[in-house]
């Protein structure tokens, strides 16, 4: 019986430092917990099909679907010309490495927009050079040498230029990052 105890007690335990530790790094949710086994069928993808009961609520209507209609705007996919290029030293536990990282970035933007984007871009290119950096700066050396520690980075390194370049608070962004092509990728 202590085993089956300490069996529960050690699923749980695991259950919990997973959870967290996808909360804590922004992936509790589909795209986080997809290729995780059994987790990922907790976060079902999620649909563009809205009911009658997501729009007024849940004791108003019965199950009603209704279709939105869905606005098409062009857009058209932009690479910057130019490269965040950065050396620094990740964290480890043992002797101090060093990286160089240097990367561009592709975008989504509407058409017509693409000044606007390229000109908050220039104005905004420290700020993100310095977002780069202290993402960087705390990932940890073991982690940047996997294949998966890369697609996580990818992933954290979209976020954060998307939140300094194009996130202002207003209802839709100029534009989107999308994409990192990787120039330089270098660890001592």
């Amino acid at each position: 019986m202590e085993k089956v105890g300490n069996t529960v007690f050690g699923c749980a335990i695991f259950v919990a430092s997973l959870v967290t530790t996808l909360a804590l790094t922004d992936r509790l949710n589909h795209d986080g917990a997809a290729n995780i086994p059994i987790v990922g069928r907790f976060f079902p993808e999620p649909t563009t099909e809205l009911t009658a009961r997501h729009i007024v609520g849940p004791s108003l209507l019965p199950n009603i679907t209704a279709e939105l209609p869905r606005q098409t705007v062009a857009q058209t996919v932009v690479t910057h010309p130019d490269a965040i290029n950065t050396v620094f030293r990740p964290s480890s536990g043992a002797a101090p490495h060093t990286a160089k990282i240097g990367f561009q970035f592709r975008y989504n933007v509407v058409l017509g927009n693409e000044g606007d984007a390229f000109e908050r871009i220039t104005a905004k290119w420290q700020e993100a050079t310095a977002a780069t950096e202290q993402l960087l700066r705390h990932q940890n050396t073991k982690l940047l040498t996997s294949r998966h520690g890369t697609q996580i980075l990818k992933h954290d390194l979209i976020a954060a230029l998307n939140r300094t370049l194009f996130a202002d608070g207003s209802e839709a962004p100029v534009a989107a990052i999308t994409e990192l092509v990787w120039k330089d990728w270098l660890m001592q």
